[in-house]
């Protein structure tokens, strides 16, 4: 009918519309004020605990490692008008053995339009052999890491286009390259710094 409803119901399939007389999911909200729709989530308590938002996978008998337990996704238009799954972040299980619990958090961002893992945080996977770790750039993509301090851009950087890695500055040309400063190894016996080449030779210089 074209008439604007602040809450509506669909007498079929149940679904729930705020702002919307057509939701097309379980709750749809819907605005074209700017800034709108937000959903608050308000506590006001007095203790240290607040509210939450939850995600339940709860497949009975059938809980498997990597199974997805919850997204949150951005979605916007490109200049053709067509709908774009810009980022996410997606929470995984990585281990469902009772006495090895663990889980996984991926975020995720489209680059160049492809959708390239940027971080990874996997808890242990015994099953698979595998520890616990932080890992960016899953897909091997041409992403750079940078960490910056209070008066330096690239305190820490590593290019992605091959690798190399850079203190103190922009463009490393070497696998490790560090600009004005000094490197200090420290040992409570003889430190060596070991130079070897592709056969694994054990060559190495005294420091």
């Amino acid at each position: 009918s074209g008439t604007a409803y602040n809450l509506n119901l669909q007498p079929s399939g149940g679904n729930v519309g705020i702002g919307t007389e057509s939701p097309d999911t379980l709750l749809h909200i819907k605005s074209s004020t700017s800034a709108k729709p937000i959903i608050k989530i308000e506590n006001t308590n007095a203790d240290a605990a607040t509210g939450g938002l939850y995600f339940y996978k709860t497949p009975t008998g059938s809980a498997a490692d990597d199974d997805e337990t919850g997204d949150i996704f951005w979605w916007g238009l490109d200049d053709g008008d067509t709908s774009t799954l810009y980022s996410y972040i997606r929470a995984k299980t990585s281990d469902v053995t009772a006495a090895t619990k663990s889980g996984q958090l991926n975020f995720h961002v489209r680059t160049s339009n492809s959708d390239k893992s940027y971080m990874n945080l996997g808890g242990l996977d015994a099953n698979a052999g595998v520890g616990a770790s932080i890992v960016f750039n899953e897909d091997s993509a041409d992403i750079d890491f940078r960490v910056e301090s209070d008066n330096n851009t690239h305190a820490l950087f590593v290019q992605g286009s091959d690798g190399n890695v850079g203190i103190g500055i922009a463009v490393p040309g070497a696998k490790l390259h560090v600009n004005a400063g000094d490197i200090y190894i420290l040992g409570n016996t003889d430190s060596r710094l070991l130079v070897g080449d592709t056969t694994g030779a054990n060559d190495y210089a005294q420091i």
